[in-house]
């Protein structure tokens, strides 16, 4: 799950939420990705749904899942670039 802030220095920074290892979740502070390639752009995330797997993967119950991995998959946004 991924949100952006915009710092009072200018700096464009994100929220993301990690699943360290089963039943650790934290919160960390992101860059903002670059626009690379001509078809690119940034989504503004506004929701994110928690799904099934999402809790799987929480509960350690995943075996192919390799950590830390950002929480969520489910989402719905705006283009932002």
């Amino acid at each position: 799950m991924l949100s952006h802030t915009i710092s009072t220095d200018g700096v464009k920074e994100m929220k993301a939420v990690y699943i360290d290892a089963p039943g650790q979740i934290t919160i960390r502070d992101e860059a903002m990705p670059a626009i690379t390639a001509p078809d690119d752009v940034i989504i503004r995330i506004k929701y994110v749904g928690i799904c099934g797997s999402d809790v799987h993967i929480f509960q350690g119950g995943n075996p192919f899942v390799v950590y830390p991995r950002v929480f969520g998959h489910e989402f719905t946004g705006e283009v932002y670039q």
